[in-house]
């Protein structure tokens, strides 16, 4: 098992709020501190380090930007505190450097990129990052293993600005937080939670239809929003008017919860693909989401059946008005859309699948292929070739290594429906692909690589990076 360190940083509008309603952290120990931040869920969805513990490794974690936590974290163990925010890069790498860890993974891997690896005394055996938005052009990642991210974009952009690989994976859901707003009684008809910034051009203009709805011939409805803008001056003036404030951890999941219908648009950049976390934040909370329709949405959950979309905004008030005056309907879409999320994207799955790629990146270093029984490791082995094969434009001699894996691991085996679908890909049946590809990330939803290339075969034309 490995040492593994993550640095995460929580918007500083959090922070404020939550000293302000929690007084009390700041005087806490480091780790009831830490723990505190952890159990109000700001972040949940990419927090992993305690969901790796539960698997055995060393892990441990840090919010890089809360002063009141790491003023903690230096009386404890004796160190200086520095200039802030100036030192706060000099902090985190001295907590770093104490932890020694064999894995470092940078959330924030803008402000947190090379140049702040290249103040560590030692680099870690494994650096991975996190980025699923825009990248500014002078991000160095040239000393991070990998970048994990949901958006193509990201994942190609990723290998351009130096990293040694990019690959697939996407946010989840703490599922304590369920626990915590069950019951929450439903009193919103439409609720929007999120940030509109300039990067959310599509999302204001949706926003400003639900706002303007209550004025024409369908009839009364009641929208809340909870918005953090950067600039509060680009809220629509009718958007405004139903804005209730930011919301924030706690307070946030428990506004979702309160909707009858929760909307959730797509960022403005290019693809249109998902998820976002909203679809795991909504779902996870029980509420009905009502999402901008995303070009491989079934690929995490069945629209129609767990969650509802919508392709434009007459579409959207439809959707809103329909299922306002049909509550068991809706009722049960959000029931089992809950239940989808609770079993395949929790974060306890989601370290999963960051446990497989943390063994076999460090395992490949030491000349270890994979882990397992012996069976199960030559199998795998024999899948790897396969896909190779197939790439390769030999899908008949893949057959017969799929055939041998299958043999010697069953049917079952971890990837093996990934492989099958690879090579109906490279056979040019499409259907039989898109089956095995469903096939697979329903028996393993923390098989990413199966998920991506799913995702890739569900948006025509899309550059392969799985």
């Amino acid at each position: 098992m490995a040492r593994f360190f993550q640095l995460l940083t929580f918007h500083d509008g959090y922070l404020d709020a939550f000293y302000l309603q929690h007084p009390e952290v700041a005087r806490m120990a480091y780790q009831d501190h830490l723990r505190a931040l952890m159990e109000d869920g700001f972040g949940g969805g990419h927090l992993l380090a305690p969901y790796l513990a539960d698997l055995g490794h060393a892990a441990g974690f840090t919010v890089v930007n809360s002063r009141p936590l790491q003023e903690s974290w230096c009386r404890e163990n004796g160190e200086p505190f520095p200039a802030w925010p100036e030192g706060e890069k000099e902090l985190a790498a001295r907590q770093v450097a104490a932890f020694a860890p064999d894995v470092l993974y940078l959330s924030e891997s803008l402000g947190y990129d090379s140049r702040f690896l290249r103040t560590l005394p030692a680099l870690p055996r494994l650096v991975l990052g996190w980025r699923a938005a825009r990248i500014s052009p002078d991000v160095d990642w040239t000393l991070f293993d990998a970048i994990l991210s949901s958006g193509r974009h990201c994942l190609r952009i990723a290998r351009e600005r130096g990293a040694r690989d990019a690959v697939y994976s996407f946010p989840g859901f703490a599922p304590f937080i369920a626990d915590k707003v069950r019951g929450v009684p439903k009193i919103h008809d439409v609720v929007f939670c999120g940030p509109l910034t300039q990067e959310h051009g599509t999302c204001s203009a949706l926003l400003t239809e639900i706002a303007k709805a209550p004025l024409g011939i369908r009839g009364d409805l009641r929208p809340a929003f909870f918005i953090h803008p950067l600039t509060p001056e680009r809220i629509p003036a009718g958007v405004a008017m139903h804005d209730h404030g930011p919301r924030w951890g706690t307070d946030m999941y428990e506004a979702l919860a309160s909707a009858r219908i929760v909307v959730n648009a797509n960022i403005d950049i290019p693809g249109g693909e998902g998820p976002n976390m909203r679809l795991f934040e909504a779902t996870g909370c029980g509420a009905f989401l009502l999402t901008e329709r995303q070009h491989n949405i079934e690929v995490f959950f069945e629209p129609g059946v767990e969650v509802e979309t919508f392709s434009s905004p007459s579409e959207m008030l439809d959707k809103i008005y329909y299922y306002l005056a049909h509550p068991e309907e809706r009722e049960a879409i959000a029931a089992r859309g809950h239940a989808r999320c609770m079993k395949d994207y929790v974060q306890p799955r989601r370290a999963l699948a960051l446990d497989r790629l943390i063994r076999n990146e460090l395992g490949s270093a030491e000349g270890v292929t994979d882990f397992g029984p012996d069976g199960a490791r030559r199998a795998v082995d024999l899948l790897e070739q396969a896909e190779k094969l197939a790439a390769g434009g030999k899908p008949s001699e893949a057959r017969e290594l799929l055939g041998a894996a299958e043999a010697l691991a069953g049917p079952g085996i971890f990837g093996l429906e990934h492989c099958r679908a690879v090579i109906l890909d490279a056979e040019g049946d499409a259907e039989g692909s898109l089956w095995a590809a469903r096939k697979e990330v329903l028996a393993h939803p923390e098989n990413d690589r199966a998920r991506c290339f799913f995702s890739q075969l569900m948006m025509s034309g899309a550059e392969r990076t799985c």
